[in-house]
């Protein structure tokens, strides 16, 4: 397998264990805009698609991992300002306690036993939430880890090379429609874009087959002759 450094997972939720299936990778970048919201992001804050118990359950998936958040930094402390309107301001301010989080946070996880680190990134979307961190993360990744969502188009313009893939398994691969010409999947086989494919097992963490590129891949797994 070729050296990874970083690998990106852009809307990971709670499925971290690609630091258990890829253990020589040092460090980790995961992305999602939970728990502001669970169903990508939006203008402004809807309160249905806020998960509160997510921050909690992270910590707790990741402590049985024996990672430990050893530091947690506000990006943008004037976010929610403008992402509440001024109705919730009100509520939220007079009524009812602010739902926490709103404002995009980094988390910073290390396990003394592996020597890893995972960076999350949570209510963080990679268009609305740009900053100096963020983009730095995008760019210097060498690795896309891909399941069950495909990230906004936008994320290449951080591409400087090629990028490795890995691809879960329980992922509709075939070819986008058009109703996906927002999504990075249709650049999968473009070899400017993308290098290397690896495609995981979701249940049993260590079955991991690489291919030299997405179309052997995707030939080899998806396609029925």
């Amino acid at each position: 397998m070729n050296t990874i450094n970083k690998a990106l997972y852009i809307g990971t939720g709670l499925h971290v264990e690609p630091v258990l299936s890829f253990s020589k990778i040092k460090e980790f970048v995961f992305i999602d805009t939970l728990p502001r919201s669970e169903f990508g992001d939006y203008l402004k804050f809807n309160k249905h698609f806020y998960r509160k118990n997510f921050y909690s359950e992270l910590n707790q998936k990741l402590k049985i991992l024996d990672f430990q958040l050893i530091e947690t930094f506000e990006l943008d402390k004037n976010f929610e300002k403008e992402y509440l309107n001024l109705g919730q301001r009100i509520f939220y301010g007079l009524i009812k306690k602010r739902p926490n989080y709103l404002n995009p946070t980094l988390l910073l996880f290390y396990n003394y036993k592996t020597k890893q680190y995972i960076k999350y990134y949570i209510s963080t979307n990679i268009t609305l939430n740009q900053n100096k961190m963020v983009c730095f993360d995008l760019m210097s990744a060498d690795a896309l880890i891909i399941s069950g969502y495909f990230p906004d188009l936008k994320l290449l313009d951080f591409f400087d090379e090629p990028k490795k893939l890995i691809c879960y398994n329980e992922t509709s691969y075939d070819y986008p429609s058009e109703e996906e010409e927002d999504n990075i999947h249709k650049f999968f086989k473009e070899e400017k874009y993308f290098s290397n494919c690896y495609l995981v097992n979701k249940h049993e963490i260590n079955e991991i087959t690489e291919y030299k590129n997405y179309i052997e891949m995707f030939k080899n797994n998806f396609v029925i002759d």
